[in-house]
């Protein structure tokens, strides 16, 4: 969302249950920065992103391994991790 420019600043919280396939909260915080209220962000993460955890794992590609090169340089501020490229997002 910042990079989108739709905030300065924020926090998106999921929480899931056991058997469900979707989340059940979609919490979006953009501390007051966002350009529309953080409820009107939190629908459109649930419409622009598959949450199921299987689609959570298509879209990271999380079925690829790459423990060595997080285990050595950390998991975040790496543009060549998937979770870090907001361009196909």
């Amino acid at each position: 969302m910042v990079a989108a420019h739709l905030a300065n600043r924020c926090q998106v919280t999921l929480a899931y249950a056991i058997r469900e396939k979707d989340p059940v909260m979609v919490d979006v915080n953009t501390f007051g920065t966002g350009i529309c209220e953080d409820d009107c962000l939190a629908a459109a993460v649930r419409k622009v992103y598959d949450l199921t955890p299987a689609g959570i794992i298509k879209q990271l590609d999380l079925l690829n391994p790459i423990y060595s090169r997080t285990a050595a340089g950390g998991h975040f501020g790496r543009e060549d991790f998937p979770w870090e490229n907001v361009e196909h997002m």
